[in-house]
């Protein structure tokens, strides 16, 4: 795997300036961040602010001085994700008490309340799995018309076989194939953030754990 040309390539440009590298970054993981903070409980106007937010703030300030070996991309993207939201609620609270620049506590009566980070790793995981969904579609329709039949709408293999005109045991192996490029695609997304094997492996493991593989 060779990591050394892939790792945190966009973070890098974006590093040195590149605009369209920070696009980029936002094109790509902009949906578990929006996800996670609508599960916190803001509205799909302030979740699409803040997220713009959260990236401005990657370039402006963290990317900067970040390096794949300080800690996994996607454990840096909830920590300024939450900041951002934490500092939104702080102020929207300072202003409802009269004061525009008072640094208040957050209490319990404040909402929104930001989730466990178990969210943000299951809108990762929704991320990866739509963007490697779309690839699948793109280059093996017939698998990904099987897998959706069986796993999405539910439909027995027969079922699913009727839909596409197909046999039974033609749906059988477009699933079983499916699921194995489904997999590869998965390694692939992991490998573009990853900054190296280990990391991988560490990503890769907690992505079947949250699809209840092995």
């Amino acid at each position: 795997m060779a990591f050394h040309t892939t790792r945190w390539t966009l973070i890098d440009a974006a590093k040195r300036g590149d605009a369209s590298a920070l696009d980029a970054l936002l094109e790509r993981y902009r949906a578990p961040v929006v996800g996670y903070l609508r599960r916190s409980g803001f509205g799909d106007a302030d979740a699409e602010d803040l997220t713009q937010d959260v990236f401005v703030r990657l370039y402006q300030r963290v990317l900067p001085s970040a390096e794949a070996a300080r800690g996994r991309f996607r454990s840096l993207l909830l920590t300024v994700t939450k900041n951002v939201a934490l500092e939104h609620l702080r102020r929207a609270q300072a202003q409802k008490r009269g004061g525009q620049h008072a640094h208040v506590p957050l209490d319990d009566a404040v909402i929104p309340t930001l989730q466990e980070d178990s969210v943000f790793d299951r809108e990762w995981l929704g991320h990866l799995l739509t963007r490697a969904l779309t690839r699948l579609e793109q280059e093996h329709p017939n698998y990904h018309a099987a897998l959706s039949g069986t796993l999405l709408d539910e439909l027995s293999y027969a079922e699913v076989a009727e839909r596409l005109g197909a046999t039974v045991t033609d749906v059988r192996n477009h699933v079983h194939r499916g699921k194995q490029k489904l997999s590869g695609y998965l390694r692939a997304e992991v490998r573009l953030y990853a900054a190296d094997p280990k990391e991988h492996e560490a990503e890769v493991a907690l992505l079947n754990g949250l699809l209840g593989g092995s």
